[in-house]
């Protein structure tokens, strides 16, 4: 390949730094990037470290029962599927504003499946 073909595919540096602040292929620029903190219950913490989330992930408490994970990135659609894919073994510390999300969501669903 010359170079001028391998010139179309670089991503410019300041691309770059937006690409690291996204999570999955949602990259909505009027999301801000934020600090997220995740408490993961210990077997789920195992497939979190050994696959994780995201390159910002840096786990900051662990213990028998759970772990601590934070990160620096936009909390798009896709990330907040992601947390709701681990179900009860992943819970929002912060920011208070996607754990508000993710609980209206929830709740959202507890009314739909509701079994009487």
């Amino acid at each position: 390949m010359n170079k001028k073909n391998l010139d179309t595919h670089l991503i410019p540096i300041a691309g770059l730094k937006q690409k690291k602040q996204n999570f999955g292929i949602i990259a909505d620029q009027r999301i801000e990037p934020q600090t997220v903190k995740l408490k993961v219950s210990a077997g789920q913490a195992n497939y979190i470290r050994d696959l994780r989330l995201h390159e910002s992930q840096d786990e900051i408490e662990k213990n028998e029962e759970y772990s601590i994970f934070k990160y620096f990135l936009r909390p798009t659609f896709d990330f907040m599927q992601e947390i709701l894919w681990n179900g009860e073994d992943m819970e929002v510390l912060e920011p208070q504003s996607l754990r508000k999300e993710i609980a209206g969501i929830i709740n959202r669903m507890n009314k739909k499946y509701k079994v009487c």
